[in-house]
């Protein structure tokens, strides 16, 4: 019965780990005015938000001079629908220039989105442990770019916090200056970029996974001991299994360690 205790609490273990995995480089101090009420950085503010959209909660760090680049290529449909926002990308945009980077233009960091984007808003809730900074509310698409002297101005309050709605309505309601425009903003582009993966979807075939390898061990180890009474016991040892859970590591946007 150890062993079953064993491989149950194994189970948990990595299904916590593969479920709630977050991960966000630091910023430097003199970036504490962009911090929220909960004194975590736009990189980690972007990770909770990211995770939101069934990808995983890793943002990596940009070297000095750095970017984020918007989405590319292979990049699935859940990743641009976090990514491809003016929050996404105001958030990215400040935690690459946090670290020493720099951000890029929005029509650059858009360009291969094919969703359409409402101006100061987000498609899902900001989620538990998270709130998300006035700044990060504010419409870069007139300037086409992230305002950093204007996003200072702005402040970090007032906040939105879990269970919020990002819509452009409650961005008004919240005193920022987004766009007042209730259409969304077509974006026409091609393709994503590998990148952020696992989050809950993966999380849970793996849980079920180490379940089910568990319960075979189990009834292995029940049969090999109800066995062991008519026949000796083998010189060398039975099978192992080893188990491996590996996060991708993005350099383009959506990760605190």
């Amino acid at each position: 019965m150890s062993f079953l205790t064993t491989s149950l609490a194994f189970l948990l273990f990595f299904s916590a780990f593969a479920v709630a995995q977050l991960s966000a480089p630091n910023c430097y101090s003199a970036w504490t005015w962009s911090f929220n009420s909960l004194d975590q950085d736009p990189c980690l503010v972007a990770a909770y938000m990211m995770s939101t959209c069934n990808v995983a909660a890793v943002v990596s760090p940009v070297p000095q001079g750095g970017v984020y680049h918007g989405p590319s290529g292979t990049d699935s449909a859940d990743y641009k629908l976090c990514t491809c926002t003016t929050v996404g990308y105001s958030l990215m945009s400040a935690c690459a220039e946090c670290q020493g980077g720099t951000s890029i233009p929005w029509s650059d960091y858009v360009f291969n989105c094919t969703n359409s984007i409402f101006p100061s808003s987000f498609p899902n809730a900001v989620p538990t442990g998270t709130r998300v900074p006035h700044w990060a509310l504010l419409d870069p698409i007139s300037d086409n770019n992230w305002d950093l002297n204007q996003s200072r101005s702005a402040g970090v309050t007032p906040e939105l916090g879990p269970g919020t709605i990002l819509s452009p309505s409650s961005a008004s309601l919240s005193g920022s200056s987004p766009s007042n425009t209730a259409s969304p903003i077509p974006i026409m582009g091609h393709g994503s970029k590998a990148g952020l993966i696992a989050g809950g979807i993966v999380g849970g075939i793996a849980a079920i996974s180490l379940l089910a390898a568990a319960l075979f061990f189990y009834r292995r180890w029940r049969r090999s001991q109800a066995s062991s009474a008519t026949r000796p016991a083998p010189e060398s040892a039975g099978d192992s299994a080893f188990f491996a859970y590996n996060t991708p590591m993005l350099s383009h946007i959506p990760s605190r360690a």
